[in-house]
């Protein structure tokens, strides 16, 4: 499987927690339940933007270069969706989250990702996709490690 395929059903999963968390806004739901579905859907996410910073996203800035607008781009997205969850785990709960989120994994989708498939080999996605020795240095309580093999620096 590439890096890309199990990005895009990452965000899909995301995107229908999303759908989740808007009716429960929709219905009112007290914010101390909004922050906690918040907080499960962004906890996720933030393992997810990582194995983008660390391993696909610098590959991509070999053959784009690193001032391409396209990671430029989701860099400032990555950073704002961060600002939010630090709100909101402030105790601010603002429901922008959900569509910043949303946004920015429909940008990811069908800009970031496709870039990817077009200039990086198969080869190259395959590598930073390997589930068995992933899961191997979680359950081992490695994650840091396993980033590092990637080819970027954990701070986790």
């Amino acid at each position: 499987m590439k890096i890309t395929d199990r990005l895009k059903v990452e965000h899909g999963v995301f995107l229908q927690q999303l759908r989740v968390l808007r009716s429960l806004v929709e219905l009112k739901a007290p914010n101390a339940i909004l922050a906690a579905v918040v907080e499960t859907i962004a906890t996720a996410e933030e393992q997810h933007s990582q194995i983008e910073e660390q391993a696909l996203y610098p590959a991509l800035a070999k053959v784009l270069g690193p001032g391409s607008s396209a990671l430029l781009s989701v860099a400032k997205e990555h950073a704002a969706l961060r600002q939010s969850m630090a709100r909101i785990r402030g105790g601010d709960f603002e429901d922008t989250f959900a569509d910043l989120l949303n946004d920015h994994l429909e940008h990811e989708i069908h800009t970031l990702f496709a870039l990817a498939d077009e200039w990086l080999t198969e080869t190259q996605l395959t590598t930073m996709c390997n589930w068995d020795v992933e899961h191997v240095y979680d359950a081992a309580g490695q994650r840091a490690l396993w980033m590092r093999r990637l080819g970027g620096t954990a701070t986790t």
